[in-house]
């Protein structure tokens, strides 16, 4: 698209103002506009779009739905060249497999997820063939070649800080994959930008306009909210104060209510989402009460959570042993008519009450708590054992027919599901890193094949083979009981926010509506905070792992700070309270859970929130009455000191 205006004199344009008319020819820029698109297909950080790599220095080039050999005059041509971009930086990525090939979206940067990693170990690969944004990033892409051309790949430590947005080290950047980036900013005024990918604002200023349309629109066709007032999308100019980017919902927010979306309304089962997010992405779940606010809900469950739970459980115990069949369907979730016909026709005496809900056959029914089998003639009807858990237990609650639960039981099964995902995120790792082993082997193998040699590393594919399976299996059956969860969390969530009077609320006499459970893509430390919290409250899960990688977190920090490390010297059964206590002291200094979390993963100076020394104080005071923490509160201090 392009235009001719021309421009008075008198006026500034390109930085110069004109001392007579001046005619001029503009294209226009589309960068912006498909990044905003792209944010609305994808849960994906506006970052993540900004730096998006073109694929014009790759190999193969996608083009028209199909993949040939590029070409173009940054196609790779030396070793160094081919080493660096045969395998594919670019955006879009080839998925070969034994029917046919397909195309996938690589997203080349994953915020915390690409700490530690080399450059070309830095990203992860959509495996979503989605047409319509693959059919616009191939626009932008020819667009910007045709327009906007680049004599090299960028390298990162080229960019301002305006393009970086989140400041990195010289040291990260000169670890980057020099890049073509796919967003570059042909519009900017200064030319040194052409090469350089758009800012953070461009498309948050692009978000505003079309927020202010969509509001305008709502009071043409005189949509209003319930109380009559009108809709607002983007915050008003205060005087001499002109808004042009300000909104009530802030473009990152896209990501969260999308993820939440793709799970909740599109029903996209947690195996898929977690791959669309992130490969095998960090996901958090977190209840969300829209009716009070989210600050004071969380003061409330603070102060009175395990007290809440208790008596939230017996009363859904009171509920079931006086409640028919038919609003019994109403008032629960559960994963088969079993558990209802069991809760009616059994006796609460064998009931076993768990964190999760309720086993109406005193956990007696695993090995029949599976699908039914094929029914022959008249035979009875035979159930498959429960789907065993990761850990090969048969105790599989979320994934029994026999299973029942409901609102009371949310906070339970939320820690579960968050449990669940932890694990999956570590073995996710563990099967990424087997599979990039076994495929570097199979294409030695290829390679020996084709040159007719002898591939002597038999027994090491084979171990790979076993290793990747084995791993494999595992990541399966974890997603499998997360979206078994998930889905119990969603009908108990239908369930506490329907209009029936008679409905079992989470919490009957708080006048708590509105509630909804919303899935997040965090960082490892948030991650490893909410199951250590999680293990002080439902104390049976094992949360040895997480709370060990806290520990090392929080020691980093201190080692940051020149203090000496304290977790590492605590006995296991104490670094979860110790933890749990570091990390409450720092949230209560900062202000925030999520700063807290920040101030942790950035190593902050403890001095700035008024922390030198208080910590190892801290701790001592706390639990130095427990005898055997002296030795390891003081681990330089030598016996008969």
């Amino acid at each position: 698209m392009w235009r001719e205006r021309i421009i008075p004199k008198g006026k500034s344009y390109g930085g110069i103002t004109l001392y007579k008319d001046k005619k001029v020819y503009e294209l226009w820029c589309p960068a912006s506009a498909v990044a905003l698109y792209l944010k609305l297909e994808l849960p994906l950080r506006t970052a993540q779009v900004r730096w998006l790599d073109s694929g014009e220095a790759d190999l193969w080039r996608y083009q028209n739905g199909s993949w040939v050999k590029n070409t173009g005059k940054l196609a790779p041509a030396t070793k160094l060249d081919l080493s660096r971009y045969s395998i594919g930086r670019g955006v879009f990525r080839c998925v070969q497999s034994a029917e046919s090939d397909s195309s996938a979206l690589f997203i080349n940067t994953n915020k915390t997820s690409d700490i530690l990693k080399d450059g070309l170990s830095k990203g992860y690969t959509i495996p979503w063939q989605h047409e319509r944004v693959l059919k616009w990033l191939e626009l932008l892409r020819n667009w910007q070649e045709k327009y906007n051309p680049i004599e090299r790949p960028t390298q990162w430590s080229e960019l301002k800080r305006k393009h970086l947005g989140d400041i990195k080290s010289k040291a990260q950047l000169e670890e980057m994959i020099p890049t073509c980036f796919l967003f570059r900013h042909r519009s900017s005024i200064s030319e040194y930008d052409f090469k350089c990918p758009i800012s953070d604002k461009e498309p948050a200023r692009l978000w505003f306009k079309l927020l202010s349309e969509l509001e305008q629109r709502c009071e043409q066709r005189r949509e209003m909210l319930t109380d009559n007032s009108p809709i607002k999308f983007v915050k008003p100019s205060h005087g001499d104060f002109r808004n042009y980017i300000s909104t009530y919902f802030p473009l990152h927010t896209l990501r969260v209510s999308l993820i939440t979306s793709f799970a909740l309304e599109g029903g996209v089962p947690i195996p898929v989402l977690s791959k669309l997010v992130a490969g095998h992405s960090r996901i958090i779940m977190t209840l969300y009460y829209t009716k009070i606010g989210q600050a004071y809900m969380k003061k409330v469950m603070s102060e009175a959570e395990d007290k809440l739970r208790l008596a939230s459980e017996q009363q859904f115990k009171e509920f079931l042993i006086n409640t028919e069949y038919n609003d019994l369907k109403l008032g629960t979730a559960f994963n088969d008519d079993s558990a209802l016909r069991a809760v009616n026709a059994g006796s609460q005496v064998s009931w076993q009450i768990m964190d999760k809900g309720i086993c109406p056959v005193g956990c007696q029914g695993c090995d029949n708590g599976g699908e039914q089998t094929v029914k022959l003639g008249n035979a009875p009807s035979s159930f498959a054992p429960t789907p065993r858990d990761f850990q090969g237990n048969v105790k599989n609650c979320v994934r029994c027919r026999w299973f029942i639960t409901g609102p009371a039981f949310m906070p339970g099964l939320i820690a579960h599901f968050n449990n669940l995902s932890f694990e999956a995120s570590e073995a996710g790792e563990r099967h990424n890193t087997f599979e990039a082993n076994l495929d570097v082997l199979k294409k030695m193998k290829f390679s020996a094949m084709d040159a007719n040699e002898p591939f002597t590393r038999e027994a090491d594919l084979k171990a790979a083979e076993f290793e990747y399976e084995r791993e494999a299996t595992k990541v399966d059956a974890l997603m499998n009981d997360m979206h078994a969860t998930y889905r119990l969390i969603a009908q108990s969530t239908q369930i506490m926010n329907s209009t029936d009077e008679t409905k079992l609320q989470l919490l009957s006499e708080s006048g708590f509506s509105d509630v909804t459970a919303k899935l997040e893509d965090n960082s490892q430390l948030t991650q490893l905070e909410i199951v250590c919290r999680n293990a002080a409250l439902y104390p049976y899960y094992d949360a040895s792992k997480a709370v060990l990688k806290r520990g090392q977190a929080i020691d980093l920090m201190l080692r940051a700070n020149g203090q000496d490390p304290l977790m590492l010297y605590l006995p296991d059964e104490d670094k979860l309270k110790v933890g749990n206590q570091i990390m409450l002291l720092i949230e209560n200094r900062v202000g925030s859970f999520d700063k807290a979390i920040q101030f942790v993963e950035s190593q902050s100076s403890l001095a700035e929130i008024g922390l030198p020394n208080a910590i190892g104080e801290y701790v001592k005071t706390e639990l130095s009455k427990s005898a055997n923490l002296i030795g390891y509160l003081n681990p330089h201090t030598t016996q008969g000191e």
